[in-house]
């Protein structure tokens, strides 16, 4: 019968959990971004002889960037607006 008529479930907020997966969350980020940077650099065939980029490596890198950023805003608008359940 508990199947059918089941006690409300409150959930309690617990700050120390939360800060927790934020930061954990934060760092995540920083280690997406530095992979970011190494992917496009390679990608990208970086040469770094010369002291300037040149034409060809910086659209490369632009638009390797781009691509990243995107899909990093993807994924930040997801966690922030479904994970608790709080639609947009």
């Amino acid at each position: 019968m508990n199947n059918f008529f089941s006690q409300p479930y409150t959930p309690q907020f617990d700050f120390k959990q939360d800060l927790s997966k934020k930061q954990h969350g934060m760092r995540s980020s920083a280690v997406a971004d530095f992979r970011a940077t190494e992917v496009c650099m390679s990608k990208c065939n970086m040469k770094f002889d010369s002291s300037s980029v040149s034409d060809g490596e910086s659209n490369c890198l632009r638009q390797c960037f781009v691509k990243f950023f995107d899909s990093g805003l993807i994924i930040d608008n997801e966690m922030q607006n479904f994970t608790r359940g709080v639609n947009m």
